[in-house]
């Protein structure tokens, strides 16, 4: 993994620098005012951009004329510990760095501590060149707060003028650009961007195998899964007949949106409701309840880590989970000489004959964000950097790799070579991919071509799309005063209702007492909290994008 690319020296033709350079008013030794087009192969506009070099190491985008650094603050995700230590060690950042003539010097805070580390770093005043991740939205008062008080760039201005191929990503659909401004119209990030919405990639699993045994379908209704979990308990007599999330619910609303509860706000043709105190959440607590009464969902699920309910599944002992179809590809290659397991995707499933209207939902804008400092000297290099990621040529570095390395073309379509698909050192997909490609950031992402997507993944996101999700509330933006009155309540709300739901789950508490937590969450002020995601609601439903 830790090969180097062995590129040729680059060679920047005659041509590109009497039509790149030549007229160009210079701002300073470093940059070059030439203002980049959209970058489309086979384009005859591209040659004022990068000149075809294949020959002597790849494509080449004009950015400055001396090389410069631009430091970089992003979090090294769990999943990339023990594969590098540094994304200057990703094999994408060093082709970025050989076209464009940018060193990045990465500030990686560890996961754990990403909030104590972004807040010290705002409070110092001292902010990198270009910040990346969710936490940029955590900025105390929200993004525009942060412009507001100096620390973020707006962008709509430099977008403009060193920005075309996000510009016209924008441009290009009208929900793209309504998810990626705040409700004045502000841009105030580089996000990561779909240019089609994703399917779901997470819902529920059971073994099929198992299903088969006891002579039963695959479920479509909380009643058919009752079934199908005793039939699990009496006849196969599992250990986890169901395993389910510590917290009691899936975030992402499995199971809980059946009954047409969440864990958090939904929206109802318009009209924000907080989900743990909507009358069905007391039907989902009242049927978790029995059912782990009567032993069908894991008797240890409230203090089960992620390595045990992986070991669980993998070793037989659960019937059905919800999961990712990513984590999968752990359970078949833990059973890949057991030639009787079986996973099957589970809809969503229907309780009492109603439909569903809550899922797993992906919007165009993955809810990712790279934010530029106020104060970097280097500005416009840095938009130019970051604009090239939604190039074609910059999108297929990205999303695929190095091309003869990680990927080749067949029939004008990446592909990805054995490097990636059946590494000779037995390495997985997913970890190679923290080596020759990039997982998540401010890029045009390809969310299929770019992974390895098994029959399986296909078919499940197939599954899950076919249950609607109209309640899913969009990602608004909240004003720094609405923001206050949201912290200065939904901490308390928060802990009473996850201590709550566990108690009613497990007996702890009886499900008669469930009009007193809804009772006691409005005495802490969910109400005010409620109207604030109702104003905001209303801002992002008006936004215009004109």
């Amino acid at each position: 993994m830790k090969k180097t690319l062995k590129l040729a020296s680059l060679v920047l033709a005659l041509i590109m620098v009497a039509t790149v350079f030549a007229g160009c008013a210079k701002t300073g030794t470093d940059r070059v005012d030439e203002t980049p087009k959209p970058v489309s192969s086979g384009s005859e506009e591209t040659s004022t951009q990068q000149v075809d070099t294949s020959a002597t190491g790849g494509l080449v985008l004009p950015i400055v004329k001396n090389k410069i650094t631009l430091k970089y603050w992003v979090v090294l995700a769990n999943e990339a510990v023990g594969i590098i230590t540094d994304f200057n060690q990703n094999e994408v950042y060093k082709e970025l760095e050989r076209r464009t003539g940018i060193h990045i010097e990465f500030i990686h805070p560890a996961d754990a501590e990403k909030t104590e580390q972004f807040n010290l770093m705002i409070a110092s005043g001292d902010l990198p060149d270009i910040i990346e991740g969710d936490i940029t939205k955590q900025y105390p008062g929200g993004p525009l707060k942060a412009i507001e008080d100096g620390y973020y760039l707006r962008l709509n201005d430099v977008i403009d003028q060193y920005a075309p191929n996000y510009k016209a990503l924008l441009n290009s659909n009208p929900k793209i650009a309504k998810e990626c401004m705040l409700d004045d119209g502000t841009i105030w990030a580089f996000s990561c961007i779909q240019k089609e919405e994703e399917p779901p990639w997470k819902g529920a699993y059971m073994r099929k195998d198992y299903l088969d045994k006891v002579g039963l379908p695959v479920p479509t209704s909380i009643e058919e899964w009752e079934v199908a979990l005793r039939a699990f308990k009496e006849k196969l007599n599992l250990e986890a007949p169901m395993l389910l999330d510590k917290t009691g619910y899936d975030s992402r609303g499995t199971i809980i949106g059946s009954f047409g509860a969440m864990r958090d706000w939904i929206q109802v043709n318009g009209e924000v409701r907080y989900g743990p105190i909507e009358p069905g959440m007391k039907d989902y607590l009242e049927t978790m309840n029995r059912w782990y009464t009567e032993g069908l969902i894991d008797r240890d699920f409230p203090t089960r880590d992620k390595a045990s309910f992986d070991a669980l599944i993998s070793s037989g002992g659960a019937g059905a989970w919800i999961g990712s179809y990513g984590e999968t590809e752990t359970y078949l290659t833990a059973n890949k000489d057991n030639p009787e397991f079986e996973i099957v995707p589970v809809p969503y499933p229907t309780y009492q004959g109603k439909p569903v209207h809550i899922r797993q939902t992906n919007f165009h804008n993955k809810g990712y964000h790279t934010v530029i400092s106020a104060n970097s000297k280097y500005i416009e290099e840095a938009v130019k950097w970051l604009d090239y990621h939604y190039s074609e040529e910059g999108a297929l570095l990205i999303n695929f790799g190095i091309e003869g390395k990680s990927y080749i073309m067949v029939d004008g379509k990446p592909q990805f070579t054995d490097l990636m698909l059946n590494n000779p050192d037995g390495l997985s997909f997913h970890q190679l991919a923290w080596v020759w490609k990039i997982h998540m950031g401010p890029y045009l992402r390809d969310p299929i071509g770019a992974y390895k997507i098994s029959d399986l993944a296909l078919e499940s996101m197939r599954v899950w799309a076919q249950t609607d999700n109209s309640y899913i509330m969009p990602d608004v933006s909240l004003t720094a005063e609405e923001n206050k009155i949201k912290s200065d309540r939904m901490g308390d709300i928060e802990t009473y209702r996850n201590e709550m739901v566990l108690k009613f789950i497990l007996g702890e508490e009886p499900i008669s007492n469930f009009d007193k937590f809804v009772e006691q969450i409005k005495s802490m002020g969910i109400d005010e909290v409620r109207a604030v995601y109702q104003s905001a609601l209303d801002r992002y439903n008006a936004r215009s994008v004109d």
